[in-house]
């Protein structure tokens, strides 16, 4: 079995970052109020965050980094071996040594079950004669469901779905019924209700009765209106201070062009906190600049910080999902890959997959072949058709 290296030796250290301070210093003269006490714990909490971001883009780049180094090739094992083992149990399939209906209907569940494994990563790697194999399976006649039975696992999955809130953009039952493999439409199902599940957006239930009256605003729609009130006029007062066009010194000229462009950016993104940043490295003529703010500049501040962190932890929590890092949920799929220790783990799972599978082919390839498949028939018969194969 291929060892791999130990997870503490995979994650790349965090880039270390040089922030601005911004808190607000007490002074042996003027303490400080409850409100820059609030504004100072808000500000640790927002750098914090920025670090944790950092080391979540460190650990996933570790992800890219190992699925590059020895992922690709464990997948590209993984699919060719399971491509010679379902060629090998279709050429049992089609030999003397099969003679019941129910050991063929067994095989043909196990072939398409290692088909549907290889299809998780077609995106990533295809084995070759994949697409061969696809047409060669079709012809397998028992492998065909009569109307009543088609009918039967259409409902099933209807009913199924419509309690979860999910919509398919196909019909079950015309998909069989037009020699659709139930494998495939099962891969599709999946994958319908992991991107409802990734965007949470589940149906909600019919019965419940929308309210259509105009509700008054609440506390917190007012606040976000204030902050982002204060987000524009705050916009628009550091415009003023670093146009470079109103700049009559030339000599400042072009760092007042890459003030104005800082400030453009961050205004974009709506960061608030980097906005502050540029205005208080501005005004911080003095120690105790921070100190002499106006209380009402303060709370529209926190305000405005507290905005600041929300966006910060949504962005922490949607970073697995920029496209950077996609192929990680490809290879995880339909598990959510977050982290280096899941990612670590599937890599594993899959190696130990590939190991189990290619016992099995040995032990049939060298082995007594009536002996063995009828070992091989029996596990079948005892194993859940979704519990993974490879004895």
């Amino acid at each position: 079995m291929k060892k791999h290296k130990s997870i503490q030796t995979l994650i790349k250290p965090p880039i270390k970052t040089m922030t601005h301070s911004l808190i607000i210093k007490k002074s042996s003269t003027q303490p400080i109020s409850a409100q820059a006490e609030e504004f100072n714990k808000l500000i640790l909490k927002i750098e914090r965050l920025k670090e944790k971001k950092l080391m979540k883009y460190g650990e996933l780049d570790s992800c890219m980094d190992y699925y590059a180094r020895e992922g690709f090739q464990t997948i590209k094992e993984n699919t060719e071996t399971r491509m010679t083992f379902v060629n090998l149990i279709f050429e049992i399939y089609n030999s003397e040594l099969i003679t019941l209906q129910k050991d063929k209907i067994a095989l043909a569940d196990l072939i398409f079950y290692q088909m549907s494994q290889i299809k998780i990563f077609y995106g990533l790697y295809v084995p070759k004669g994949y697409e061969e194999f696809k047409g060669k399976i079709i012809s397998i006649e028992e492998l065909k469901m009569n109307g009543e039975e088609i009918e039967q696992i259409a409902e099933m999955y209807k009913e199924q779905l419509d309690e979860m809130g999910i919509e398919l953009d196909f019909d079950i039952e015309e998909w069989l019924q037009s020699g659709g493999s139930l494998d495939e439409m099962q891969e599709r199902i999946k994958h319908k209700i992991y991107e409802a599940e990734k965007s949470n957006h589940f149906r909600n239930d019919s019965t419940k009765k929308v309210n259509t009256k105009t509700k008054p605003k609440s506390k917190k729609q007012l606040q976000v209106e204030e902050v982002e009130k204060n987000l524009n006029n705050l916009y628009r007062q550091l415009a003023r201070v670093f146009h470079p066009d109103l700049e009559t010194d030339e000599s400042k000229k072009e760092h007042k062009q890459e003030l104005m462009k800082e400030l453009n950016n961050v205004y974009k993104e709506k960061n608030i906190f980097a906005m502050l940043q540029m205005e208080l490295r501005w005004l911080a003529e003095s120690s105790d600049r921070l100190v002499k703010l106006p209380e009402e500049k303060l709370k529209i501040f926190i305000l405005s910080l507290k905005e600041q962190i929300k966006i910060l932890n949504a962005e922490f929590n949607n970073i697995h999902n920029e496209a950077r890092f996609q192929i990680l949920q490809k290879v995880s799929f339909p598990y959510l890959c977050n982290s280096l220790i899941i990612f670590y783990g599937e890599i594993n799972r899959i190696t130990r997959e590939t190991n189990d599978l290619d016992k099995t082919i040995k032990a049939i390839e060298k082995g007594n072949n009536k002996k063995v498949i009828k070992e091989l028939l029996k596990e079948i018969h005892m194993a859940s058709f979704s519990m993974p194969f490879g004895f």
